[in-house]
């Protein structure tokens, strides 16, 4: 979980036996309501756990996959 003023931040990655994804869930009132899941990369390979960071200004996904590499995903 990460936050930034009022917006709140949940990553977590899940394998369904195929593939790997990482989920994100996201509040923008300090986690009073929460917006639907939602599905931001996919990998059939090996993966990381996705880390929550933010530069101050914004938040971001960081993630590693063996076959696609680094991603750092800015949350819209």
């Amino acid at each position: 979980m990460r936050a930034l003023d009022a917006r709140v931040a949940l990553a977590w990655l899940e394998f369904d036996g195929r593939k790997n994804t990482v989920h994100l869930r996201a509040s923008n009132d300090g986690g009073t309501t929460w917006g639907p899941d939602r599905i931001l990369a996919e990998t059939a390979g090996e993966a990381d756990y996705p880390l929550l960071i933010s530069d101050g200004q914004s938040l971001f996904v960081s993630w590693n996959a063996r076959s696609d590499g680094y991603r750092l995903l800015r949350l819209p």
